[in-house]
């Protein structure tokens, strides 16, 4: 069953299984979400180099699609910097009021 199983995945693209992976995460949990939408954009862009076919013309999906990871990759570099300066401001609160 496990055999099998590992079989049919070998024979899957790559692409597919990273983008299953991170639908699947998308409800879920945040990191593996983003972890999986690298690897399918990464596996996209090795197997289109590889094969020379980049996909023919830019359609209104594939848009979406970077508007999304787009979206999704300035609401990280968003949450690190509210971190980041709420972390100086806890700091700075400490170093007022330490006697």
């Amino acid at each position: 069953m496990i055999s099998q199983l590992i079989n049919y995945i070998k024979e899957q693209d790559s692409k597919f299984i990273f983008l299953a992976l991170m639908l699947i995460m998308l409800p879920s949990f945040e990191a593996p979400k983003n972890l999986f939408a690298v690897l399918f954009v990464a596996s996209w862009v090795f197997i289109a180099r590889r094969d020379e076919d980049w996909g023919g013309k830019w359609k209104i999906i594939d848009t979406i699609f970077l508007l999304w990871i787009l979206a999704d990759i300035i609401v990280g570099i968003n949450a690190l910097i509210a971190i980041f300066v709420i972390g100086i401001l806890v700091s700075l609160d400490r170093a007022v009021h330490a006697k």
